[in-house]
């Protein structure tokens, strides 16, 4: 086994790639200093990243986090930024099992199933009655233990243990998908509240307006804004999905279920990538239209083991370690030296003795544990 490194790229205005400094972007992956730190890249399990923080997990429930802090959704006492990566004490004697981030809100799973959030609240996605935000993790109340947890723009879902769906903040486009007692979509809520319709559901997945989940049985459901047809179903008839919708197209054996802000897409167990939903800046990864709502394979790829989004742009890594980005380049967080966008999957120059082991996302930003061969 060789040494392990953490690399990032893409936009880091609020120091939010962990390099110590602040600065418009970094077009090529750049490795983080991790001396001052007692985080071992290779036990990393988890990156995810809001508008401009981040936060990591690593494989013995610490957490870490970093940059964008305004809101307190880095978890420390609200400031500007945090510049340097710190561990957030607040979670010092838990262990935690899961991560997610909104763009300036946070969401933690402990091994007990309990839920913690903090950051912004403005919208109520936090699932608790706090006026605007919060550096302090704290819990809300779910009625039983939660297994997955997931972030949107300004709104949030939880998954129990026993499949069910809860979602908090923000439902002006039906993202919610809880209906109040005149048949209209709920605009907000401060509590965690049940989705109805849904039962026996294993995966769930943010949007910037919409969410996705998948059942047991591998049926897909989307719900929430579908302007660029990032639901799966056809704009000219589905516009806005207040309730669950069935997707009646099944792409077999889904292991993975990512949302970008307005595109979405799957990872099969068979190792290939289904994406739809809006295409400006490439981020479906094939042809140049604007957008699709009918899932198509991205058929320069195989063998994928792993598969995240940012808010508009895409990483991939294949079974032989090698990390592919595409879609919105404008901070360079395609990681390719440039900032035009990337309309298919290209492969990341990381030096030939480094292979990828996991790679995570912002909102803007990217990140990939490489090993280093020996």
């Amino acid at each position: 086994m060789g040494s392990f490194h953490l690399f990032a790229w893409g936009a880091n205005s609020h120091g939010q790639l962990g390099l110590g400094y602040e600065s418009e972007q970094s077009q090529l992956p750049q490795e983080i200093d991790l001396s001052e730190t007692s985080l071992m890249p290779s036990k990393i399990s988890k990156i995810v990243g809001g508008a401009g923080h981040t936060i990591m997990l690593d494989d013995s429930g610490k957490l870490y986090a970093w940059g964008w802090n305004k809101k307190g959704q880095a978890g420390f006492p609200p400031n500007n930024t945090i510049i340097n990566i710190q561990t957030i004490d607040a979670f010092k004697d838990m262990k935690i099992r899961d991560i997610a981030c909104g763009w300036d809100s946070s969401i933690a799973l402990t091994d007990n199933g309990q839920v913690y959030t903090w950051g912004s609240n403005t919208f109520g996605q936090l699932g608790r009655n706090v006026e605007d935000y919060t550096s302090a993790p704290d819990t809300v109340p779910i009625a039983s233990r939660v297994k997955r947890i997931a972030m949107g723009l300004r709104h949030s879902l939880v998954l129990t243990e026993k499949g069910d769906l809860w979602g908090a903040g923000a439902g002006s486009k039906s993202q919610l998908g809880i209906i109040d007692a005149n048949d209209k979509s709920i605009r907000q809520t401060d509590a965690f509240l049940p989705v109805p319709g849904l039962s026996g559901i294993k995966e769930i997945s943010c949007g910037q307006y919409f969410n996705a989940a998948v059942g047991n049985d591998g049926v897909l459901y989307t719900w929430g804004d579908n302007k660029w047809g990032q639901l799966g179903a056809d704009v000219n008839g589905v516009q806005n999905q207040t309730v669950p919708l069935q997707l009646n197209r099944a792409i077999e054996g889904i292991k993975t279920l990512r949302c970008g802000w307005t595109h979405m897409g799957v990872l099969a167990r068979n190792g290939q990538i289904f994406t739809w939903g809006r295409n400006t800046y490439g981020q479906l990864g094939h042809s140049h239209q604007e957008f699709s709502w009918i899932p198509r394979n991205l058929s320069g790829l195989g063998d994928i083991a792993q598969l995240e989004m940012g808010s508009e742009h895409n990483l991939a890594l294949n079974t032989k370690g090698e990390i592919f980005s595409w879609g919105w380049n404008e901070h360079g967080n395609c990681g390719n030296g440039c900032t035009e966008n990337v309309w298919s999957p290209q492969r990341i120059s990381i030096p030939r003795e480094y292979k990828g082991v996991l790679i995570g996302s912002g909102a803007g930003h990217s990140f990939a544990v490489v090993e280093k061969l020996i």
